[in-house]
């Protein structure tokens, strides 16, 4: 399936059109450019559920002051976070990285800031998952 509409992705300039109160505002897809979210970002823009899609590039989900920066310029509806080492042989050269990806930023993600009020969840970091 062909993207429709490019997504708006996690810049403040780009995304500041989008910003609103929780729960209606966007879906906020972390990890938006590998396999599992770029689909997402696809089946969402399909039904015009509007998204912020935001890759490694754009957003460092082990960051927990980029988590909330994020939070604060998507105003997401929901966050479904789809960031992941898949990669095996990647994650063999640098095991640091990916188990601050898989493991460690998972932390952020089931428990979002006090207040925010929207739904979250995880896509588990394996690649039977894919």
């Amino acid at each position: 399936m062909g993207r429709s509409a490019p997504a708006p992705y996690l810049d403040p300039a780009r995304s500041r059109a989008l910003a609103s109160p929780p729960m209606t505002g966007p879906l906020l897809i972390t990890g938006a450019r590998g396999l599992v979210g770029t689909t997402l970002v696809d089946c969402a823009l399909a039904r015009s559920i509007p998204v912020v899609a935001a890759s490694h590039a754009d957003l460092d989900i082990a960051d927990p002051a980029a988590v909330e920066g994020a939070l604060q310029v998507a105003r997401p509806r929901a966050v479904v976070n789809c960031a992941a080492w898949a990669r095996v042989d990647a994650a063999e050269v640098d095991p640091e990285s990916a188990f601050r990806t898989n493991a460690l930023a998972r932390r952020y993600w089931p428990r979002p800031a006090p207040g925010w009020g929207f739904p979250s969840c995880t896509c588990p970091p394996t690649t039977s998952s894919v």
